[in-house]
């Protein structure tokens, strides 16, 4: 499939531009469509026997190779090796004030990373180069004077400025912006008076002014004499505003991506980026349990959250976060969540009322009872099996069941109203606290410690007349034989991501 060369379309501001005192011959082109990715592939009958199928990406390399690019080029080279056709890179480096070289190798990079192998472009060759917009201005320049010669163009010699005041007379009279057409009807003389004072100028198509207007045969390379490529549309990608994917919205680049092992939504329609982050969690949540526990595990050690990535604790807690992680760095959240304690800042929000009101601190009550005796800590020790036997028990103590048992656990165990699996998640945080295999700096409050903050609890200030509640007392905690001060009570469990204790005591918080 035989690529026509676009060199200008009236109103989409694609222009050819010549400017004499830097190179006679150069074409600079002008204009967003070029830094647009188009997929040229046929979608209706297949080619015949005689005709190629060469579908090209052309990405700008003025910064990252977008997301809805990296689609792009991706449905390109499926559907040329699927027809057993020709996939080609060129490199759209037009822009020459923003294109740099390492934007560029970024681009191959990323293309590289994703499994995108080029049949022709930069570094592959090919019978059709060069590969490089701005090396291929001689090829231009000839099919630039063809169209000339011809009559399909005109040179216009229209400044900047005064192109700008067209926009602006048109603004105010609420018309789209739209040559006027000065130079359509400009004699020869105007115009090699202004050749020979060297005045830049720009190809502009001859269009008709009255009747209809048809412009295919134009753009597609008919007024060339050349084949006629067939399009496809992609869609766009959009944002969760709906409006288009951009940098304001957070990482939108492959290499953004590649940096937390993110994975880009494959889709026919306009879809969201929400969309690719809930694919990207299926995606993760499918592969074998070994591997996801293996990919979990080094970007915890790598973040400092604990000190060995493998080992039965990150195996459990990988087992039970992941239905929570989406992207690989959620699982940094959901640790950090499991391991804080903002028993505090539950309390007192709006959400824990019905809790309250459901005669909570007489089961705090029991359940200091229950820890001050052991009892507690001994089931903990026997695993799930004595969880399971605990919280019957328990339960049965105090006459409840369900929902009046198992959320009155959850805010007083966790500190939230809301999580994984209580009984997974409180065994978890008892083998933290012993085993030493998750950082000083995590944030980790221990069973032992939220007991103590439980203990502080002022019940009386949490009633309905007063919902705010006194800082309590400094609490006193013992790590690795040594006492250490922590933050005070509400400062502690209402952090979610609580600093060191060293940290605080430099800091003299």
């Amino acid at each position: 499939m035989q690529m026509g060369s676009l060199v200008g379309v009236p109103g989409l501001g694609i222009r050819v531009r010549v400017v004499p005192e830097i190179a006679p011959s150069m074409l600079l082109l002008r204009g967003r469509m070029l830094r647009s990715f188009r997929v040229c592939a046929s979608s209706s009958s297949p080619p015949s026997s005689t005709e190629s199928i060469r579908v090209r990406f052309a990405p700008s390399p003025t910064g990252n190779l977008h997301v809805g690019g990296a689609r792009t080029a991706l449905f390109n080279y499926l559907f040329a090796r699927s027809k057993g056709g020709k996939f080609v890179l060129r490199i759209e480096d037009t822009d020459l004030e923003r294109s740099t070289k390492e934007s560029e190798e970024a681009l191959l990079r990323d293309l590289s990373w994703l499994g995108l192998d080029w049949d022709e472009g930069p570094g592959v060759g090919g019978n059709y180069g060069p590969y490089r917009q701005s090396e291929r201005n001689a090829l231009y320049k000839q099919y630039a004077d063809k169209l000339l010669r011809t009559g399909h163009v005109y040179r216009c010699f229209c400044s900047n400025e005064e192109l700008e005041k067209m926009k602006e007379n048109a603004k105010m009279k609420q018309l789209p912006p739209v040559y006027t057409g000065k130079w359509a009807s400009a004699t020869e003389m105007e115009m090699q008076e202004e050749l020979a004072k060297g005045t830049p100028y720009t190809y502009r198509f001859r269009v008709p002014k009255t009747g209809n207007l048809k412009i295919d045969d134009l753009i597609r390379g008919e007024a060339l004499g050349l084949p006629m490529p067939r399009f496809a549309h992609g869609s766009l990608i959009l944002a969760p505003d709906r409006s288009k994917l951009s940098k304001r919205h957070g990482a939108t680049s492959v290499g953004q991506l590649v940096s937390f092992n993110g994975l880009i939504l494959l889709d026919t329609s306009t879809y969201t980026f929400d969309n690719a982050r809930w694919m990207n969690g299926q995606h993760l949540r499918s592969l074998p349990s070994e591997k996801l526990t293996k990919l979990i595990g080094e970007r915890w050690k790598s973040t400092g959250i604990v000190t060995e990535s493998s080992g039965s604790f990150v195996e459990e807690a990988v087992q039970l976060l992941k239905d929570g992680i989406d992207l690989i760095p959620d699982a940094d959240t959901a640790l950090s969540s499991l391991l804080s304690y903002p028993l505090y800042k539950t309390l007192t929000s709006p959400e824990s009322k019905p809790v309250l009101e459901d005669k909570l601190s007489e089961v705090a009550a029991s359940l200091l009872i229950a820890y001050d005796s052991g009892e507690f800590s001994s089931a903990l020790e026997e695993g799930n099996a004595g969880w399971q036997k605990w919280v019957k028990s328990f339960g049965k103590s105090l006459k409840r069941k369900g929902k009046s048992l198992f959320m009155p656990l959850r805010v007083l165990l966790t500190g939230k109203l809301h999580g994984p699996d209580m009984g997974a998640g409180l065994l978890l945080v008892f083998k933290a606290g012993k085993c030493g295999v998750v950082a000083p700096q995590c944030g980790l409050v221990t069973l032992d410690e939220r007991f103590k903050i439980l203990r502080e609890v002022e019940w009386e200030s949490l009633n309905r007349d007063n919902p705010t509640i006194e800082p309590a007392s400094t609490v006193v905690a013992t790590t690795g034989g040594e006492g250490q001060w922590f933050e005070t009570f509400d400062r502690l469990s209402s952090c979610r991501n609580a600093c060191s204790v060293a940290d605080l005591t430099k800091s003299g918080e």
